[in-house]
């Protein structure tokens, strides 16, 4: 009698250790379908030779896990000042600088993983299952400097519109047209501001997708799909241009906001 009631015990436990090979297995073949995606998607060019002829220069810039997009803070085309004021920003001096950077992602990451090592388990399964919202980060620039993680890129005028459209729809608006702030979160430094936006973050949107998509919607050199950096800037830098320098940005842009 004691042995028909201890049999079952060992077939529940090797039921559930199948089980969980199973499982696991099925995750790790995810994780390297997933990777495999990125490698393969990353490495497909698109609108390669665009960007380099027209009137309005801006930076696609990387601080190695995260791309923004640089353009000037007014021109002919648009004005970012009403739309993300300088006053924003704690720094007086913000309102000098001609330059502004934008970035989008996940709120907690965004606020609180500035580097990798600051990644933590908790933060990065919060935004691999999207629970968290999206942010803007805004940044004022007085210079941006040019450089394999600082990539310039030439637009033309239908370009620009596209990309500051695309800018626009990702964020918060309120009734005239000013981005919100992000209520509680001050910048980096005295430069920058965050603010609402749209979207979630996910394994299969990241911030850099998101500016990959960006350049994508502005017919400039971007790739299928990536959720890394480094293939926006290979992408952005894949020919060589002549000489170097950084240009001052045209029209209005050296007055600030």
């Amino acid at each position: 009698m004691e042995n028909s009631v201890n049999k079952p015990a060992p077939r529940r436990a090797r039921r559930w250790r199948r089980v969980a090979r199973r499982a696991a297995l099925a995750l790790v073949g995810a994780v390297a379908l997933y990777f495999l995606a990125a490698v393969v998607l990353s490495a497909i060019p698109l609108n390669r030779g665009a960007g380099r002829i027209g009137p309005v220069e801006i930076f696609v810039r990387s601080n190695g896990m995260h791309v923004d997009l640089v353009l000037p803070v007014r021109n002919e085309r648009f004005d970012w000042g009403p739309v993300a004021p300088a006053s924003d920003a704690a720094d007086p001096r913000a309102a000098a600088a001609p330059w502004i950077a934008i970035g989008w992602g996940d709120r907690d990451i965004y606020r609180k993983v500035p580097t990798w090592s600051d990644l933590t388990p908790g933060l990065a399964l919060r935004a691999g299952l999207g629970l968290d919202g999206a942010a803007l980060h805004v940044a004022r620039l007085f210079a941006p400097e040019e450089g394999p993680d600082c990539r310039r890129l030439a637009l033309t005028e239908e370009q620009y519109g596209a990309l500051v459209a695309f800018l626009l729809e990702s964020g918060v608006r309120d009734e005239d047209g000013r981005l919100v702030p992000l209520a509680g979160t001050p910048g980096f430094g005295g430069t920058d501001a965050f603010y609402e936006a749209r979207g979630r973050y996910h394994p299969f949107f990241t911030c850099n997708t998101w500016c990959n998509l960006a350049l994508k919607r502005a017919g400039l050199p971007c790739c299928v799909w990536t959720p890394f950096a480094s293939p926006i800037l290979h992408a952005a830098g894949a020919e060589a241009w002549p000489g170097g320098g950084v240009p001052a940005p045209r029209g209005n842009a050296a007055r600030g906001s």
